[in-house]
């Protein structure tokens, strides 16, 4: 978390997960400046938690494998790749890494990380609740294909918020809440 102030935000953050979202493990990483150190605190935390917790048919299967999951477009093939680069030493890619959203279009195959204990991790695309809101605000940012939501409405979305908080439209000589007004001009 190397864009935000931790002194201000990483408490309440840390609460809020803990208590209202029943999340054991959070691990606060720097990955611009500190990539190494925090893959091997990932792992740690991934390891501990694969050995602890009970597991079906344990004595049987000596693996692991676990899933990459989180919204559309935050690097969850990137981790995959950077991880299975830092522990098998090889550079090439074995998932496909995409600037866009949509890259990953299904569960892949798994992907060996570590040997010892021998961990496969599989990628997922990107997830979302199902509140329109959020879909909105991640269309916004270019964060989900443009096919899963109509540009009319996102648009109408972003009007909303400027009309919100500037009270208007800057560029505009009047105020409208009309999108069709909007694109029209």
């Amino acid at each position: 978390m190397d864009l935000i102030n931790m002194k201000k935000y990483k408490q309440p953050i840390e609460d809020y997960y803990r208590y209202e979202q029943g999340v054991n493990h959070i691990i606060w990483t720097d990955c611009k400046r500190r990539l190494s150190r925090a893959l091997s605190n990932v792992q740690k935390t991934i390891l501990d938690v694969l050995v602890r917790e009970p597991r079906f048919n344990r004595t049987v299967k000596t693996e692991f494998q676990i899933m990459v999951v989180g919204i559309p477009n935050v690097g969850k093939s990137s981790l995959i790749n950077t991880w299975r680069s830092h522990n098998m030493g090889t550079k090439q890619s074995a998932v496909t890494e995409g600037a866009r959203p949509g890259v990953t279009v299904r569960v892949q195959n798994r992907v060996r990380v570590l040997d010892k204990p021998p961990v496969y991790v599989l990628d997922t695309p990107g997830v979302l609740s199902p509140s329109t809101r959020n879909v909105m605000k991640l269309a916004l940012c270019d964060l989900i294909l443009e096919s899963a939501t109509n540009p009319h409405y996102v648009a109408d979305y972003l009007l909303y918020w400027l009309n919100r908080i500037c009270g208007r439209v800057v560029l505009l000589d009047s105020h409208t809440k009309n999108v069709g007004t909007l694109i029209v001009r």
